[in-house]
């Protein structure tokens, strides 16, 4: 009775409770109890539902797969047919989609590779021309400071008796050099037994130069060259060849204007990646005897019917003459080198260093040289350009050969190739019967003034009759009503036997037109 009791006040506690909660829970709606518990039972069974069904389409989708897998035909209602055929849509609207990403995207790719090929061919091209440019312009400012540069520090041939050079002499005896034409400003001293050059004369002073070493010399210490056929200079040109020899006591060493220009040469050649080198530039008196002592010349010099060279008669004795190779040995002294890219970038850019090809291949008639294609010879800047522009070789240059050919021209311009007989240059003229005969050869007697350094004119009667292409540039008409107003003087002092140094200086050895 007493448990009854107490379970019935619990159940009315309970009951109500809402009361401890005060205002606020008399206010409160509350669901019943039945209530409560008949929506959980609902919710319990529609997720028992949810679950039920979503095992049955499992257990059917399982079914279904293996009968596939068993080749079994699939019953289905329409209901399920209808979701499969979605569910395949779907998969296949998937599929499709994802290819067509793919597919973008490869073609989206590739459009990024081509255009960044083109890109970097275009800013390829871009830079080369660029840089080609750049090239060009500094090939062509490196030609223009290239002959600047020559003309600055190598001597050119000129028309003026301070620039050309006229022959040489031999020194008699230790003479000092002088800045001037005095005897003041001494800076230097030649040895005895020595060759110069000469460039004219100023009074009792010579204008020389030996080695590196130019100035003024007592006129008085020099001697004339004894052999009119060695040493010969014309226009300016020491010429050698089967005519014209060199003394055996000849031994200047390399030509510094030379080892300049070719120095300059070789530096430019590179950018164009052109790589020369010097196989042999000098060779003395006694090297030449040497490199023709057995059957074979060391060097590849012959003459045209392929006989050795007669002594002294060598350009690298010279110092002038270089034998020029490229990176490939084997062609060195060899027919080969003519097809070489050294020898053809020689060809069409040698001569605006100053250097000419000496023997060219198809003139062996005019030089009596078998071709060598690796032999270069300096000659200026001046007269390089015009043996290239011309296709000479240095003797038709220097014969005049492109005037036309009369019997009057034959008379007085001598033949001077290397075959060639020619007139002693040093004998002593007849006197001539009309100034105008004298005017063509009095220069030839400049040995009378008793100066020992006049030799120059003797040397030089050949190219006083010739008509040179240099001549004809050189010479204007001012020029040429001058030298014949001091030719007839000096042909009037000569016949009077008074002539003067000053009269009869190599400066007036120059050509009449």
């Amino acid at each position: 009775m007493g448990n009854k009791k107490n379970n019935s006040y619990s159940d009315i506690n309970k009951k109500y409770s809402f009361l401890n909660e005060g205002v606020e829970g008399l206010n409160k709606k509350r669901p019943s109890e039945k209530r409560t518990a008949s929506i959980q039972k609902q919710e319990q069974l529609a997720n028992q539902n949810r679950k039920r069904r979503q095992t049955l389409r499992e257990e059917k989708r399982r079914i279904m797969n293996e009968q596939r897998e068993l080749g079994h035909t699939v019953k289905l209602n329409p209901q399920e047919i209808e979701f499969e055929r979605r569910r395949l849509e779907q998969i296949k609207k998937k599929r499709r989609a994802e290819e067509l990403r793919k597919k973008k995207r490869r073609n989206n790719g590739i459009f990024i590779v081509v255009v960044s090929i083109l890109l970097v061919v275009l800013l390829a091209v871009l830079i080369k021309n660029t840089l080609a440019g750049r090239a060009q312009a500094n090939q062509q400012a490196a030609n223009q400071n290239t002959q600047i540069k020559l003309q600055e520090e190598t001597p050119q041939t000129g028309s003026t008796d301070s620039t050309q050079l006229l022959g040489f002499n031999k020194t008699g005896e230790e003479l000092p050099i002088y800045k001037e034409a005095n005897e003041e400003n001494k800076f230097a001293e030649i040895p005895q037994n020595v060759y110069v050059k000469n460039f004219g004369q100023n009074g009792e002073f010579t204008k020389i130069k030996y080695l590196d070493q130019e100035g003024y010399v007592k006129t008085a210490g020099l001697k004339s060259i004894e052999d009119p056929n060695q040493l010969k200079v014309i226009n300016g040109v020491l010429l050698v060849n089967d005519t014209y020899s060199l003394p055996k006591d000849y031994d200047p060493g390399l030509d510094v204007d030379a080892q300049k220009a070719f120095g300059i040469m070789v530096e430019n050649a590179k950018a164009d990646n052109i790589v020369l080198k010097s196989a042999s530039d000098y060779r003395n008196y006694a090297q030449q005897e040497k490199a023709n002592s057995g059957k074979v010349n060391d060097y590849g010099e012959y003459k045209a019917d392929s006989r050795q060279l007669d002594l002294g008669t060598s350009e690298h004795q010279t110092g002038l003459a270089y034998d020029i190779m490229g990176e490939d040995y084997e062609a060195k002294y060899t027919e080969a080198f003519a097809d070489s890219k050294e020898a053809s970038w020689l060809k069409n850019n040698a001569y605006k260093y100053g250097f000419i090809e000496r023997f060219p291949a198809g003139k062996e008639s005019q030089t009596n040289r078998r071709a060598e294609p690796w032999h270069y010879r300096y000659v200026g800047v001046e007269i390089a350009q015009r043996i290239f522009e011309g296709k000479f070789t240095l003797e038709e240059y220097l014969n005049g050969s492109t005037t036309p050919t009369t019997i009057e021209n034959n008379v007085d311009r001598p033949e001077i190739g290397p075959a060639a007989e020619t007139e002693e240059s040093g004998s002593e003229p007849a006197e001539q019967p009309s100034s105008e005969s004298t005017n063509n050869n009095q220069n030839t007697g400049g040995d009378n003034t008793g100066n020992s350094g006049t030799n120059n004119q003797g040397q030089n009667s050949d190219s006083e009759t010739q008509n040179t292409p240099s001549q004809n540039t050189q010479n204007t008409q001012n020029t040429q009503n001058t030298q014949n107003t001091q030719n007839i003087q000096n042909t009037q002092n000569n016949s009077q036997q008074n002539s003067t140094p000053e009269q009869n200086s190599p400066g007036n050895s120059q050509e009449t037109q």
